[in-house]
């Protein structure tokens, strides 16, 4: 390894370190709105990167399932966190 590669792969990570941490910001403002600070720090990233892994395990089934599964799916996924219980409507974001 040389050092510009170096540089550039810690700018990269840098900035990919900023991009998560502000769409999270704004995924948890949509989805929970003040509810969100009223959640531990804990709680919150628990919160949602348990979202982030929903979108993906529903987007997995409809690839790998196909086009038929992706009309049946449910369209609400239960959230618990935390010891509360909330229901994630995939379609609508909320």
């Amino acid at each position: 390894w040389n050092q510009s590669a170096a540089k550039g792969l810690g700018s990269k990570a840098s900035f990919l370190s900023l991009v998560d941490r502000c769409t999270m910001a704004q995924l948890g403002q949509r989805l929970l709105g003040v509810e969100l600070e009223a959640l531990s720090d804990a709680h919150r990233a628990l919160l949602l990167r348990h979202i982030v892994l929903i979108y993906g395990a529903a987007r997995t089934l409809t690839t790998q399932a196909g086009e038929e599964w992706g009309k049946t799916m449910a369209d609400w996924w239960l959230l618990a966190v935390g010891g509360t219980r909330r229901y994630l409507h995939l379609s609508a974001c909320k």
